[in-house]
């Protein structure tokens, strides 16, 4: 009898890395024919990459506040512009509570503070979700359903129609607590949370709510949605309880006879 008890593992870790490798590449051709190909066929090579010109130097350079080009400030881009919720506006309001003194511009120490606190939301998602691929089989989506929240609160303009991209996480974190209680139950932490952010999401739509807009409650409100999620990916890495999937058993040939039939 020969028994190959690590081949499983190394063709799961095979399979996964064709997966991934599936995934940018399918992500990067949608991306060649989505931005180049089919602008190019019905504008022309030319247009297309002067329409590409265009938006960096009006759009992308302003808003990531190294552009020269300020036409956009007064009704995109401004601080003062529009009602974002993202790090660096929400920092640049709570330090100028006025709106008619505010400045039209974000300070180098607002957008450095903006920076680096991105990069550590990222940096502790990562870190609570690990390297590893054991655990729940939710824990992927509770990832990326993380780090959509991050990419929310880094973008330089988020408005507050944006939230709604947290449903796939709040999918997720319900499915979780769903299996894990085995009814369609949620536990008391994840209920008051979803209502807080409900609440806080809703009453930024209430007229004369501009001043709950400016100090960013509804951003606040995805935080903390986004720190349970954090906390839940950290949790189910290692915990016996939530890793509902079996775990592969080692293969085993039997060299005396057929091979059982599957199933």
């Amino acid at each position: 009898m020969v028994k190959y008890s690590g081949t499983p593992i190394r063709l799961q870790g095979v399979a996964r890395l064709g997966a991934v490798i599936l995934l940018l590449g399918g992500c990067a051709a949608g991306l060649v024919v989505g931005l180049v190909l089919i602008p190019a066929a019905w504008f022309g090579p030319a247009r297309t990459a002067g329409y590409f010109a265009e938006w960096y130097n009006v759009l992308a350079r302003p808003g990531l506040g190294t552009g020269d080009d300020h036409a956009r400030d007064k009704e995109l881009i401004g601080a003062t512009s529009t009602d974002s919720q993202s790090l660096g506006p929400i920092i640049h309001n709570t330090l100028h509570l006025n709106p008619y003194t505010r400045p039209q511009q974000h300070s180098a120490a607002v957008r450095l503070a903006h920076w680096l606190g991105g990069g550590l939301l990222t940096l502790v998602t990562l870190l609570a979700a690990g390297r590893g691929s054991a655990g729940h089989r939710l824990r992927g989506p509770l990832l990326l359903g993380a780090l959509t929240l991050v990419m929310l609160m880094l973008s330089p303009i988020c408005h507050l129609h944006y939230f709604c991209l947290a449903l796939p996480l709040i999918m997720g974190l319900m499915a979780l607590q769903w299996e894990v209680n085995g009814a369609a139950r949620l536990n008391w932490g994840l209920t008051i949370l979803l209502v807080v952010n409900f609440a806080a999401n809703g009453v930024t739509h209430l007229p004369d709510s501009e001043l709950v807009r400016d100090l960013g409650v509804a951003a606040y409100a995805t935080l903390l949605l986004w720190l349970f999620a954090v906390v839940t990916l950290w949790r189910t890495r290692s915990d016996p309880q939530c890793r509902l999937l079996p775990v592969p058993a080692p293969v085993s040939v039997n060299e005396e006879g057929p091979l059982p039939k599957a199933g």
